[in-house]
């Protein structure tokens, strides 16, 4: 069989450097690392960088990086950048003569990769890990906003050729709302495959939470619930609410330590540390944070929303409502036998393990661009 290349179109205003600076550079590329190695696939990956976004051509085999400000000039507004990004298919088309099919990562710039659909007469795939319009009800966004989210995903919806999210909530909603949806296709994140740490030997009195620090994760919630509790808790990430968490948590006489972020690889030992795992988040995509906690042995605490159920079951973890005292009740760990936990630990490492594996998703994803090429 002829060498599969890909044309891989960054989200909207993300590169390479956007992966590296998030501490997420050798998870995001890891899919694409192995698709090289296992089945010689090649890549041409269009990124919302500038000349210095080629040296991470030294991390791929063969792969290749169009970054778009080295063909249209950069503008510091971002609605000029946004405009400005029409017209890249136009300049690009005639170097892209040996691509298999083309793969849009998330729906914010799809509208470049439609372009190029229909420019070359390639297959187009556009993946979502949450759902951008949903997103914009639950973020309050304004009226003109979501009727452009809307139209965005139902025109990417009628010109892909394969459309994946990564859950059955998305997929549902999805459902409802739109037309062409029977070409959607659930493709849930993945988890790397770690040893097994029984929870006996963590710490007992810290609890980890990884998040942005943002509405959507729904800290505040956390520092009433737990006020007056002997706990401390560990956040990893960063966002515009950290001095407002970090004066309320002292008001509150909560033990909070905002620790910044880390790279995927040294997270994922740190995970293996703690015991306990909580989200209160009020919506997610398909959580990768929770869905690594699980596979690093954390027992789940998690906020009972439609994305979290679909994971966690009664056998793998805890869920509560986003209610006052509904938290407090539940995470009183002292409560349960270590037997429990320990049960509830070791579902969650198998339920994940089995379900999001990393080899499972590079077979998907290979199988994907041999499905829609002989459509």
């Amino acid at each position: 069989m002829d060498t599969i290349t890909i044309l891989k179109i960054f989200t909207f205003d993300y590169s390479f450097k956007t992966w590296e600076d998030s501490g997420t550079l050798e998870r995001e590329i890891k899919i694409y690392t192995e698709l090289e190695k296992m089945y010689s696939v090649k890549f041409i990956f269009l990124t919302y960088g500038f000349a210095d976004e080629k040296k991470y051509e030294s991390l791929f085999r063969r792969s290749k990086i169009i970054p778009i400000y080295t063909v249209i000039k950069h503008s510091d507004r971002k609605l000029i950048r946004l405009l400005k990004t029409f017209t890249i298919p136009f300049k690009i088309k005639n170097h892209l003569s040996s691509i298999s099919l083309i793969k849009q990562n998330q729906l914010l710039g799809s509208w470049v990769a439609i372009l190029l659909k229909l420019l070359t007469n390639k297959p187009l795939i556009i993946r979502t890990g949450y759902d951008m319009y949903q997103f914009s009800k639950y973020n309050g966004t304004s009226f003109y906003k979501r009727i452009l989210y809307y139209l965005l995903t139902e025109f990417s919806l009628i010109f892909s050729t394969l459309y994946t999210v990564t859950s059955r909530c998305d997929l549902d909603f999805l459902s409802k709302r739109f037309t062409s949806t029977k070409k959607i296709t659930i493709r849930p994140n993945w988890v790397k495959e770690i040893p097994y740490k029984p929870i006996d030997t963590r710490s007992k009195n810290k609890v980890i939470m990884v998040g942005r620090l943002e509405d959507q994760k729904n800290y505040a919630y956390m520092l009433h619930e737990l006020s007056g509790l002997n706990y401390e808790i560990d956040i990893y990430g960063k966002g515009t609410q950290l001095e407002e968490l970090q004066n309320k948590a002292k008001k509150l006489e909560v033990k909070i330590n905002l620790l910044g972020t880390l790279s995927n690889e040294d997270l994922l030992n740190i995970m293996c540390e703690y015991k306990f795992f909580l989200s209160t988040s009020k919506y997610e995509g398909n959580p990768k944070a929770l869905l690594e906690a699980m596979s690093a042995g954390c027992v789940i605490f998690a906020s009972n929303i439609p994305n979290n159920t679909e994971i966690i079951k009664k056998k793998s973890g805890y869920l509560f409502d986003l209610n006052p005292g509904s938290l407090r009740n539940i995470f009183t760990p002292k409560k349960y036998s270590d037997d429990e936990l320990s049960v509830k630990s070791l579902n969650g490492y198998k339920y994940v393990n089995s379900n999001n594996s990393f080899l499972s998703a590079v077979k998907n994803e290979y199988t994907d661009y041999l499905r829609i090429q002989r459509n």
